[in-house]
Formats: C-alpha cells, structure tokens, sequence
C-alpha cells in the first residue's frame, strides 16, 4: 500500500509540475538593449556626398540620427533606381541602368563593366554591341555561391547599334577573374524591373551542366500575364520556361537551402 502511494505521488508531482506558482523564479528575461548603445561609425573617411536619415532599430523600436552615404543615377542608377546587392567580400554592387558598377572599398571607388564589342566565344546568339551606346537601360545582379556574380541588362529602346529590346547577359567569372556577356534573342518582352536568383548546383540538365543556375523574371510581366522567365546554366545564355499554373493545385515543395553543409 506504500508502496503504491509514493507511485501515485510521484505521478501527480510530474503532472503537476508547473501548474502552480507564477514561474519568476525558473526564466530569466533581459530586456533587450538598443543597438545605439553601442553603435559606431564603421568608415571614418567621408563620402562625397553625405546625409543624415533618421534610423530604426526594429528590435526595440528606437530611433536616431545616423550619416548615410548618398549616390545619383552616375553610381550605376537611372532615372528612377538603383539595383543594389554585396558579395561575400562587402563588394558593393548596382545595376540599377545600363551596366554593372561596383566598389570594393564602401563606395569611395567605383569602377564599371561596359561589355566590348564582341560578345564571348561560346554565346549561341553571336552578335557585337555598339561598346556604352546601347541606349538606357536597367538591369538585376546578384552574386553565387560559388564567387561568381550573374547579372542582366535590359536595353528597351534603340541604342548607337541600331536594335531594341535588347537582352544582355552579363557574368564575372569569379575562377577566370574577368567579365564576359551575351545578347539573348528568345525573351520575354519585358523587364521592368527584372527579378534574378541563383539556383544553387550542381545542375544537370537538358541545357547543360554547371555549379549554379541563374534565373531571370520579369516583374512586370509575370504578375500581368502569369508568364515564365529565363533559365541559364553558364550566366551567358538563357533559355525560356514556363512557371505552373497559380492555381492549378500543384504540391508544395520544400527545398533545402542550407548549401554549407
């Protein structure tokens, strides 16, 4: 019998365990500190042209005055945008007009890719530019996992070389450590703003093989017409496809982004 009592009071005390008091005594909570606590400017050298913004810390909801760094459309924008992005390094990249612009040294510097006359060997559309007049543009870049860094641009408008709609695939080689480009003919007529995302490899596929693919999206006409993109496996030549149906019920797929491992 007393045997069976200390098995029932052990029972209740694992059952009840937690259900009485308020708990102050188990969990500890910090309150959480500002990040203007311990804030500082990380580039001493000013920039050439500067300006004060006030600025959020989302986690605690404080607000002060920070210096920020300002760029026109000559940083790589156009009228209207810049399209910014960093690789791994801190390098900071934009394709916000016509070419890639991008400064490794917080954007004290900054240099410009303008693709020459003729395209690289291996583009399956071979047709030169007319080098810095292919007229205004805007474009999308990013960097992949592997260094390499894909870009875009899009030429609308009739330009020095006598064409429009003009698609540039642009791609610095992070292994051969230049850039290369490619006009594409088969697109989607519109890219306004483009949309572009790595597929992290290694692929194989019908269009070949590579460590990474490069996707391309027309905002604007995805979300009117419910179109496809642009798919490359080399960064240079891309080949159109079709995205399911919105409604058309198809599963959900779980992907594994976790590419360190």
């Amino acid at each position: 019998m007393g045997r069976l009592l200390l098995v029932l009071a052990m029972a209740m005390s694992m059952l009840l365990a937690g259900c009485f008091g308020d708990g102050s005594g188990t969990v500890s909570s910090e309150p959480d500190s500002s990040i203007w606590e311990s804030y500082q400017r990380v580039d001493a050298q000013p920039h050439e042209v500067e300006r004060m913004f006030t600025t959020v810390d989302l986690r605690t909801n404080e607000t002060t005055n920070t210096t920020w760094a300002v760029f026109d459309a000559s940083y790589g924008g156009n009228c209207c945008e810049h399209y910014l992005a960093t690789d791994i390094d801190g390098q900071i990249l934009n394709i916000g007009g016509e070419y890639p612009v991008f400064s490794t040294d917080r954007g004290h510097m900054w240099d410009t890719y303008i693709p020459p006359a003729l395209p690289d060997g291996q583009c399956r559309t071979f047709i030169p530019t007319n080098p810095g007049q292919e007229g205004l543009g805007e474009g999308s870049i990013v960097q992949a996992t592997n260094g390499d860094i894909i870009s875009m641009s899009w030429f609308p408008y009739v330009g020095g070389d006598l064409k429009l709609d003009k698609f540039y695939a642009i791609l610095y080689d992070a292994s051969e450590g230049e850039w290369k480009w490619c006009y594409n003919r088969i697109t989607e007529p519109f890219y306004d703003r483009s949309w572009q995302v790595e597929v992290i490899g290694p692929i194989s596929s019908s269009l070949g093989d590579g460590e990474w693919a490069s996707i391309v999206v027309s905002n604007f006409w995805h979300q009117t017409q419910n179109a496809g993109g642009q798919i490359s496996v080399d960064g240079l030549n891309y080949y159109p496809f079709q995205f399911p149906d919105r409604d058309g019920g198809d599963p959900v797929i779980e992907l594994d982004l976790d590419f360190t491992g």
